[in-house]
């Protein structure tokens, strides 16, 4: 007799809900105290009739949340329902950052019931290319993505224009306009310009901006372009000199795979060059993100350069491996979870809606103040300072 009421029920929650699109697809059903109140039925019996829907494909159940309607097409013709598919491309699965951002995209994934498959494409943009095709051809029906960093003629013709328009591709840290997709960035502009300003404040006349190219030129790593803008403007702002031989290059495609000894090679240069010229020379250095920073911290140590007091390092990103490193180093505390979450969302809406524009969301990037084991002794302070 239960299991007759269970299914008339189930049939009368489809009659009324679901069949010929009363709710549109996405949309939840009532709770189950309302559904037990409609059909004046136990709340057992309705758990077991939406239980039911959701055996058959109709429905699908979100943990703490309730339920919601499914797309006829993701219905199997055995009742069955497929599993929901969100793909997750990142540029460089090891690196802390993407860790980070895989974590928010998994929370939201989850959230949605989701199954989340990932690939790295090791900063890639061909092979970028052939994971975003694998996931299409999976079935994911929406994709998040941490670009590789392209070359300035990769851009212009990046094939994110003309390929999968089918699927909502959503970018994540890394965007430009040019790809023509809504992306989560970071205002890595207003991070490069405080960072300056900090350092101004604190003396600092001569300050070398680290950034990041090929050899020949035209690589587009948005965060370091970004960054130099920003830096570029406090100075003027403040009244100093942008000096060209304070613009430090690394000619290399991929930090993020660098060994230490890479690294070093890369750094020694600019540290050799820095010791020769003993007055009129930079007194700190905006490094690309936190591990540049600690190598180069190391490494001037090293060479008996006295730091912070002759040479100030900063850093971004807030990386834990540089949390308790000795000397402290002010850095930049960027959302990465909240990015990956974002960006999710915004994939998931348009995968529902595929008609709305495209769109960019920006995130702040606070500066963060690290205090050093000395500095806590000193003053009792416990927790980094963030501005």
């Amino acid at each position: 007799m239960a299991d007759s009421l269970t299914a008339v029920i189930a049939q009368k929650i489809r009659q009324d809900f679901i069949d010929g699109r009363r709710l549109p697809i996405g949309a939840r059903l009532p709770s189950v105290r309302d559904l037990t109140r409609m059909y004046g039925v136990s709340i057992s019996t309705i758990a077991n009739a939406l239980s039911l829907l959701e055996r058959e494909g109709v429905v699908q159940k979100r943990h703490g949340s309730g339920c919601y309607v499914t797309d006829p097409a993701d219905r199997a013709t055995d009742g069955v329902s497929r599993p929901k598919l969100l793909g997750c491309v990142m540029r460089n699965a090891a690196a802390e950052s993407v860790v980070r951002i895989t974590a928010g995209i998994q929370h939201v994934a989850h959230k949605h019931g989701f199954h989340l498959l990932t690939a790295s494409t090791d900063d890639d943009y061909d092979g970028e290319r052939e994971q975003l095709s694998r996931m299409r051809d999976a079935g994911c029906q929406a994709i998040v993505l941490l670009p590789a960093i392209r070359t300035q003629g990769q851009l212009l013709k990046d094939y994110l224009t003309t390929e999968f328009r089918e699927v909502p591709i959503v970018l994540v840290d890394i965007a430009y306009a040019e790809q023509q997709r809504s992306s989560v960035i970071f205002d890595n502009y207003r991070a490069g310009y405080a960072i300056t300003e900090h350092l101004v404040g604190q003396g600092h006349r001569r300050i070398a901006f680290l950034d990041l190219n090929l050899p020949d030129g035209g690589l587009m790593h948005r965060s370091t372009r970004d960054r130099y803008l920003g830096y570029r403007d406090a100075l003027a702002a403040a009244g100093l000199p942008y000096i060209p031989e304070d613009h430090w290059t690394l000619f290399h495609r991929f930090p993020s795979q660098w060994n230490s000894e890479e690294i070093t090679s890369e750094l020694l240069p600019f540290l050799t060059g820095w010791r020769r010229q003993p007055e009129d020379r930079p007194t700190a250095v905006i490094a690309l993100e936190d591990l540049t920073a600690m190598h180069m911290l190391s490494l001037a140590r090293e060479l008996h350069i006295a730091v912070p007091d002759q040479l100030t390092v900063v850093g971004f990103d807030n990386l834990s491996v540089a949390q308790t490193f000795s000397p402290s180093f002010t850095t930049t505390a960027a959302d990465f979870a909240r990015a990956g979450e974002i960006a999710t969302e915004m994939a998931l809406r348009e995968m529902l809606n595929p008609s709305v524009p495209h769109e960019v969301y920006v995130l702040p990037v606070p500066i963060l103040h690290r205090v050093s084991m000395l500095q806590r002794a000193e003053t009792g302070a416990m927790q980094p300072a963030l501005s």
